[in-house]
Parts: C-alpha cells; sequence; structure tokens
C-alpha cells in the first residue's frame, strides 16, 4: 500500500507546525533556564542575570489545575430501580479507580499539565496491553486437539495477564491533519523511535537479499534535541487512519506503508487518546499559544531589569589601596580571597598620599547613589511583576492567599474569588482526566476477562443475590454484559468535582453527614404515616429511593436500603389479623370515648348559650338604663328651654307695662300742662 496520502498530511502539518514547535522549544529552556554559551554557572560574573518568571508561574499555577489523584464517578443516566445498572455502575467505577490507582496516571497528568503551560498542548493515549499463548483447541467430545481445513491443528489465543496503561505522549513527537477543529481530523500519529534489531523483528519482509531494510534516519550527532540517542535509530510514524479504523507504520523515505493493523481497541471514537487538552485557541487552526507568549516582553523587561540591579550590585563594595609593606590590611579587607572588599598595593605609599591619595588622582561614585539607583531597580521590578501576575491571574491567586487571622467566612470567600480566573483551565484538566479516564473503563469492561474484572473490582462484596446475600455471578454477568451492550451503556462516566485540584476530607464528611440527615428526617417524618397508612407504604418507599440515588455518598448503601424495604415490606403483608375481642375492646372503647366527647360538647354548648343570654340581658339592661337617662335629659332640657321662655315673655311684658305707664304718665302731664289757668291764679 502507498505511503504517499500519509506522507502528505505528515508534511503538511510540519510544515505548517513548525513555527510553533520551535516556539514551544524555545519556551520549555527558558523555564529550564537553559543559558547559551555557559555551564549553568549562576555565579559567573559574565553570565547574564535573569529572574526566571516562567518557571514561577509555572509551579505556581500546577498545584491548581492538578493536586492528586482523580476519583472517577460512573452514574446511571436515568435514576430508576434497576439493581443490575446500580452493579454495573460499580464494577466500573471500581475498576477505573483501581487502574488509576495501578497504572501511573498521576504522573501522566501531571506531564500532560506542564505540557499545557509550557508549549501550549498535551496528549496523552490509552494502551491496552495483553500477554498469551496461542494454544490448540481441544474437542469437547473426543478429547483431541481440533483439526482446521487445512489440516493444522485449531488453536485459540489464551490471556495470561492483560492491563490499561495510561502514557505520556510528548508533544513534540505527535501531529495530526492540519485542519481547523478537532472534530475535523482524519489522520492522528506519534513517533516512535526504533534500532535497525526493532525493524527486522517488527518488519522482517524489509530485510533480506537485495533489500536495504528501513532507513536509520536518527543519529546521536544529529540529535538536536538533547536526548540520550546513543544508536541510530529509524523515525516510525504510527499513523491512525479514521476513515477506514485502520492503525499503518509508515516511513518519510519509504514509499510503501511498513505495516498495516485493526485497532487493538474498538473505541466510540476510535482514537486512542482524548481531545488534546490545548491553552489559547481560535477556530482559524489547531495550533495552541502558549500563555507565556502574552506576557514575554514583560519578561524580557524583568530579566533586564535583573541583570541591571545585579550589575549595580556588583559595584557596590568597599574598594581602595594600601601600602605594600603593610600587608595585615589586605588579610583584614580581603579574607580568603573574597572579590567584595579590594584593596590594592601601592609601592611608594609616601610619595602618593603626598600627591594626595586616591582623592587627588580620581574621583569614584559614590555608594549611595549607587544605592538609590539599585531601590528605583527594585521598585520597578516589582511594577512589572505586578503586571505580569494581572496578565497570567496568579495576581488572583495571590489576593486568596489566607490569613490565619482571617475567620472562616473570609477565607471561603477569598478562596472562590482566586479560582475565577482559573476555572475554565481546571475545567479542562478535569474534562481531560475525564476522557481519559472514561477510555481506561471502556477498555476494560468491553476487552478483559470477566475473572480479571471480578478479582480487580472485588466484586463479592457488592455483588449479591437479593434473596440470599451472597455473591453472584449471575448478577455480575448481567451487569458485565449490560456494560458492553454499546446501545444500553446510559451511563455517565464523570470525574468527581474538585478531586483533581484539592484535597477536602471535610466536604466528603459533610456530604455523608447530610445523606444520614435527610434519610433520618425522612424516616421521622413518614413512618408514623406508614403506621397509621399501610397502604401508602409503597409510595413512600418509592420516594426513599428516589432520595438515596440522588446521593452519591449513599450509593454504597443503596442495595442494603432497597433491600430493607423489601422485608418491611413482606413483614407488614405478614402480620396477622387483629383478635377479635382486642377489636371488640376497642370498638367499645371509641364508643365511650365518642359519647363522653358528645357530652362534653352538649355542656360546652349549654355554657356557651347561658353566657350568651347573661350577655344580651345585661345589654338590654344597660341599653334601657342609657335611654332613660337620655329622657331625662331631654325633660330637663325641655324645662330649662320653657323657663327661659317664661322669664323672656315676663320680662318683655314688664317692658311693656312700664312702657304704657311712662306714656301714661307722659300724656298726662302734657294733658295737665295744657289746662288753661284762671286768672286769678297765683304763677
Amino acid at each position: 500500500r502507498s505511503a504517499k496520502p500519509i506522507q502528505m498530511q505528515i508534511e503538511a502539518y510540519e510544515t505548517q507546525y513548525q513555527p510553533w514547535v520551535q516556539r514551544g522549544k524555545a519556551i520549555t529552556e527558558r523555564y529550564r533556564d537553559v543559558r547559551l554559551g555557559t555551564t549553568n554557572a549562576p555565579l559567573n560574573p559574565l553570565v547574564q542575570r535573569k529572574f526566571n518568571i516562567l518557571w514561577s508561574n509555572v509551579e505556581t499555577l500546577k498545584p491548581t489545575l492538578y493536586a492528586r489523584l482523580p476519583q472517577i464517578v460512573v452514574e446511571r443516566e436515568y435514576k430508576d430501580k434497576d439493581p443490575v445498572a446500580r452493579i454495573a455502575c460499580e464494577i466500573a467505577q471500581r475498576a477505573g479507580n483501581y487502574t488509576l490507582r495501578k497504572s501511573g496516571f498521576d504522573q501522566v497528568l501531571r506531564g500532560s499539565v506542564q505540557d499545557r503551560l509550557l508549549p501550549g498542548r498535551a496528549v496523552a493515549w490509552v494502551d491496552y496491553q495483553v500477554e498469551g499463548d496461542h494454544q490448540p483447541v481441544v474437542d469437547p467430545m473426543t478429547g483431541q486437539p481440533q483439526i482446521g481445513p487445512d489440516g493444522q491443528p485449531v488453536t485459540q489465543f489464551v490471556k495470561r495477564s492483560e492491563k490499561v496503561v495510561p502514557k505520556y505522549c510528548d508533544w513534540r513527537y505527535f501531529g495530526h491533519s492540519p485542519v481547523r477543529l478537532w472534530t475535523e481530523v482524519d489522520y492522528a500519529w506519534y513517533m516512535i523511535f526504533t534500532t535497525e534489531d526493532e525493524n527486522r523483528d517488527q518488519f522482517p519482509q524489509f530485510y533480506g537479499d537485495g533489500l536495504t531494510g528501513i532507513p536509520l534516519d536518527r543519529k546521536p550527532e544529529d540529535d538536536k534535541d538533547r536526548v540520550d540517542t546513543v544508536v541510530p535509530q529509524s523515525t516510525i510514524y504510527v499513523v491512525y487512519c479514521k476513515k477506514d479504523r485502520k492503525i499503518r507504520y509508515v516511513h518519510k523515505n519509504m514509499d510503501t506503508v511498513l505495516r498495516e493493523t485493526d485497532p487493538p481497541v474498538k473505541f466510540e471514537d476510535f482514537w486512542p487518546w482524548p481531545r488534546p487538552l490545548y491553552a489559547t485557541m481560535t477556530n482559524e487552526s489547531l495550533q495552541p499559544i502558549p500563555d507565556f507568549y502574552y506576557y514575554q516582553d514583560q519578561a524580557d523587561e524583568l530579566d533586564k531589569i535583573t541583570n541591571r540591579l545585579a550589575r549595580v550590585m556588583d559595584g557596590m563594595k568597599v574598594a581602595g589601596v594600601y601600602d605594600k609593606n603593610e600587608g595585615a590590611l589586605q588579610r583584614m579587607f580581603h579574607p580568603n580571597g573574597s572579590p567584595d572588599n579590594l584593596l590594592t598595593p601601592v609601592d611608594n605609599w609616601a610619595s602618593f598620599v603626598e600627591k594626595g591619595g586616591m582623592k587627588g588622582a580620581f574621583q569614584l561614585v559614590p555608594l549611595e547613589e549607587l544605592g538609590n539607583t539599585a531601590n528605583m531597580l527594585v521598585i520597578q521590578r516589582e511594577q512589572v511583576l505586578q503586571v505580569i501576575y494581572q496578565v497570567t491571574g496568579i495576581a488572583d491567586i495571590i489576593r486568596g492567599a489566607s490569613d490565619p487571622n482571617e475567620t472562616a467566612t473570609a477565607q471561603g470567600i477569598k478562596s472562590q474569588f482566586a479560582s475565577l480566573r482559573i476555572k475554565d483551565t481546571q475545567a479542562e484538566v478535569a474534562r481531560f482526566a475525564r476522557d481519559l479516564g472514561a477510555m481506561i473503563v471502556e477498555t476494560i469492561v468491553e476487552n478483559f476477562e470477566p475473572k480479571t474484572i471480578w478479582e480487580m473490582t472485588n466484586a463479592q462484596a457488592f455483588c449479591l443475590d437479593p434473596q440470599t446475600q451472597q455473591p453472584s455471578e449471575q448478577l455480575f454477568m448481567a451487569a458485565l454484559a449490560l456494560l458492553r451492550n454499546q446501545k444500553l451503556r446510559d451511563f455517565q462516566i464523570d470525574i468527581e468535582t474538585d478531586s483533581t485540584v484539592q484535597l477536602d476530607d471535610q466536604a466528603e464528611k459533610a456530604a455523608a453527614g447530610e445523606f444520614i440527615q435527610v434519610c433520618a428526617q425522612f424516616i421521622q417524618a413518614w413512618g408514623p404515616v406508614v403506621q397509621q397508612q399501610p397502604v401508602m407504604y409503597p409510595m413512600i418507599a418509592e420516594m426513599l429511593m428516589f432520595l438515596v440515588r440522588r446521593y452519591r455518598a449513599g450509593r454504597s448503601l443503596e442495595g442494603v436500603i432497597e433491600q430493607t424495604m423489601e422485608q418491611l415490606k413482606a413483614a407488614s403483608q405478614q402480620q396477622q389479623k387483629p383478635d377479635p375481642e382486642m377489636q371488640k375492646a376497642q370498638a367499645q372503647m371509641q364508643i365511650e370515648q365518642q359519647k363522653a366527647q358528645t357530652q362534653l360538647q352538649m355542656k360546652q354548648q349549654q355554657a356557651q348559650l347561658d353566657a350568651q343570654l347573661e350577655r344580651e340581658k345585661a345589654q338590654r339592661q344597660a341599653e334601657q338604663e342609657q335611654q332613660q337617662a337620655q329622657a331625662d335629659m331631654t325633660v330637663q332640657q325641655q324645662k330649662a328651654q320653657l323657663d327661659m321662655q317664661l322669664a323672656r315673655e315676663k320680662a318683655a311684658l314688664d317692658a311693656e307695662l312700664a312702657r304704657q305707664q311712662a306714656e301714661l304718665d307722659y300724656a298726662l302731664k302734657i294733658k295737665t300742662a295744657l289746662k288753661p289757668r284762671p286768672p286769678n291764679a297765683i304763677q
């Protein structure tokens, strides 16, 4: 088969991604503090002094993204009552976590996180390793080996051991189709390096008379990546072709495919690795942008300031001259050849002093000025550091640092604030770990022998028959068949929240305590209802199981609680009927209680009626007295009004009589005055 189509994909990828690979190598060397032209001797005064902010930032971010081995959690898609599905979840979860603990998963994930923080892409894959022998198939009827149509004994492969190994993939030796999105990738590969002996074992068809074999294109003198290559090697590309789901081994200088095989594990998405863990991405390419590129200018400025500060500090030392004849001064100021305090001997000291000494010969820069310059450089370096921290989000982590004098609430708020900037990256690392763990579980349940899974999960402890409570292989095989049936695998495989970034035993204990408390409150609230209304038992039992299945902490108790509920139901149905005499006594007691209750109600009603009559009588009497008082008041008012009227009429009559009397008297006087007098009347 021609290797040309695959070689074209490889060439296109290497051409397009070569700048990114070079940048990644430069960033990695800077992280490792590799300095050109030196032997990494920091005390050499000719070496440029640096502030390795890249190393500092990466080491700060590492534990915030991944700190401990994650825990796989397998749950049912639907929380129905299904003992087989529950056992299947337990099998998958135990098998996955067992493999994570025993297979070096922790180191793979740590290496992947470092690649994510440096070059910006991390890849890890799942390798299914099995050892065994081909043994003849024995005819069960005759007890003799079966013979095939070709006359040869029929053999079958018998496994001796099998395991799943997660493997770290060097970011430099991985490639794929140069496309825009991961879903568009059709070819993906990783490189392996084989010696000539390994080539002869794996690809014998290229060796023999007249064949030149596979070129050894990787030699020690050509190794620019400083790996320990002591013998010539061949660069072999292991290419996964998604279109026809094949694996092909290709060499860039060979026109034909070296070997073609089927994948050892038929993953649902074909690839033996999850989607890579990327740094900043855009929709135009799968080339990641390393985090360091967003603050590399500030990092260069920081190195410049640090180097300048070191030069200033080198100049801040005691230096002078002394009389050559007084060697003790040299030993006093310059012990053991220390370069910090330098004294230079003068042959003719008397003549040197007469001319004014050093002050008369030349003038030095005062140390005070150097000190001020050093302080300014320190301040400037701190400002650049703050800019870098703001760009990278390290400032948020620093802000979230704990203070022993603060309250737990304040520390909790700080912790939440500090994690805001890295939430997305933490989620992506958890996604990467979850996908890798899901592939491990998928490999185990579809390829491992049932006996191996039984032993690695300790299935006899939880795979129990509901009736006998004994280990049930039948139930185990039913659960394993459910896991292996792709169409019926309605499960969710996830990584427990925050399990990769922090170890919180208190949270786990709190979750268990909350589960116990909720169950206790439920039983306390609904227990009396079941005793009074047994007909409601099935509904209440389902409500309790619905509650239990929502708590991860209660998963291990789900089977026991379900069995207990079934036993209570059976015991309730088998209870004997009550004694007739007891029923009669209970009925008579109920009659007496009802009679006493009726009499009490009648007395209460009579008392209420008497009280109501008394209230009405008092109310009528009060109304009568009020009416009498109002009537008396009306009579008094009318009498007073009549007296006043009589007084007014009497006064008016008296005034009229007085007026008439006055008029009469006045008329009489007038009449008397107008009467003629006798002539002889005396004047």
